[in-house]
């Protein structure tokens, strides 16, 4: 037979080298898990318990603020100011709209901080997980305290009431837009007040001219006599009722700005302010659940721990 025992002697060397060789890789994966579960168990697990604690007193401090800040406007909202007869300039518009989008950037900032704990938490419990299953006898068993405290964060993130925060902040930026929609209008109309007050200053000045060549003239030629019976008068008359019909007009249009001005006056002070009132307590919520979520993620992993301690003696 070609090879004879030599052809054997060879094959086997060849096993017991691929042999040793899948022996190093497992005892250098075998090591390398080891290290990574101690990393968890011993840097990552009191890490995440300290990043807890941080987390639950900003809570606290949250809330506190924002419970002074409903308060404040709670006082404002009932406090009886004097009727503010200003008029909206292009500063103040453009000051709303610089509200606007303060606002709407504050509701994508607090909408993109849920998001970025959501993905962590996400990519936590996968890396958890994957060093759970590096540790032998694995198969069956439960989740490790760690892993259980993320998969809860993240169940309890869900309940939070953040939505109602992002409803109230959008429905505010929705008031504030029709803030400076109405004062657009209101500076129109002022505009076209000035505008037509200009025109009425000259169309009663040249009134007055034409007044004063009818009725003063002292002349007493046939022409002159002539021109106040025959002419002067009667335009003298039609000219006295276009004045006084532009006049009309021109009044109207004042009053029409005067309702744009109070028009604006209570969506700055109602709208505004109840709305600003509903983001407030809405983050007072938020934040007071949010605390309560930290704690109890807390007291389930002393809890744990306690429990790991009564195991193992």
């Amino acid at each position: 037979m070609e090879g004879g025992p030599f052809s054997s002697d060879k094959t086997r060397s060849k096993l017991r080298e691929l042999h040793a060789s899948i022996y190093v890789s497992v005892k250098a994966a075998t090591s390398t898990s080891d290290k990574i579960i101690k990393v968890k168990d011993e840097e990552l697990h009191p890490q995440i318990v300290e990043l807890l604690q941080g987390l639950m007193k900003n809570s606290k401090v949250m809330c506190e603020l924002h419970e002074a800040q409903s308060k404040i406007l709670f006082e404002v909202g009932s406090f009886n100011c004097p009727t503010y007869e200003g008029f909206s300039n292009e500063s103040q518009s453009h000051a709303t709209r610089l509200l606007e989008e303060r606002v709407e950037s504050w509701r994508l900032c607090f909408s993109e901080y849920i998001s970025a704990q959501k993905s962590y938490l996400d990519a936590l419990s996968k890396w958890i997980s994957t060093c759970f299953d590096f540790r032998p006898g694995n198969e069956g068993n439960n989740d490790p305290p760690l892993l259980v405290m993320v998969k809860d964060w993240k169940s309890n993130l869900d309940k939070l009431p953040s939505t109602e925060v992002t409803k109230c902040m959008k429905s505010l930026s929705n008031d504030i837009r029709k803030v400076y929609v109405q004062q657009g209008k209101e500076q129109h109309q002022m505009r076209k007040v000035i505008k037509m007050t200009t025109k009425f200053d000259k169309k009663a000045a040249a009134l007055k001219k034409f007044e004063d060549k009818v009725l003063g003239s002292k002349s007493s030629t046939k022409e002159a006599v002539q021109f106040k019976l025959d002419d002067g008068f009667e335009r003298l008359t039609a000219k006295r009722n276009s004045l006084a019909t532009y006049k009309s007009r021109l009044e109207k249009n004042k009053a029409k700005h005067i309702c744009g001005v109070q028009k604006t006056q209570t969506l700055t002070l109602e709208r505004m302010l109840r709305g600003f009132s509903s983001v407030f307590e809405s983050l007072v919520n938020f934040s007071r659940a949010s605390a309560q979520m930290y704690a109890d993620l807390i007291a389930y992993n002393g809890n744990a721990n306690r429990s790991d301690g009564n195991m193992t003696t």
